[in-house]
């Protein structure tokens, strides 16, 4: 049974979308998750995440960080999180100062 909610991308690169060791068709699902001082809910959710799925052959968990200033980076590392991208302000805040500027 497929898991709803997450949109899965089969990434094309040059009219191909091959593993370059053995040739075959890989189809990899990457869970984005913005966070902003999340980490009392971080756990959770990522313990939702399934890390395997059939007919995808690898999920990847991305955490954005969106300036945390609590732990949500380390706990999202704890949890074997696979990618994390930090921004050094919040990215959020920002396009909402901009709007009421």
């Amino acid at each position: 049974m497929p898991f709803r909610g997450i949109a899965v991308e089969n990434r094309v690169k040059n009219g191909d979308a091959r593993h370059l060791a053995t040739g075959e068709i890989v189809v990899k699902l990457m869970v984005q998750i913005p966070c902003l001082n999340e980490e009392q809910t971080l756990p959770a959710t990522l313990d939702d995440i399934p890390r395997s799925i059939e007919g995808i052959d690898v999920v990847e968990v991305v955490i954005i960080d969106d300036g945390c200033t609590d732990r949500t980076v380390a706990v999202a590392r704890e949890h074997g999180v696979d990618h994390v991208v930090s921004f050094a302000a919040s990215v959020t805040r920002s396009r909402r100062a901009s709007t009421f500027a």
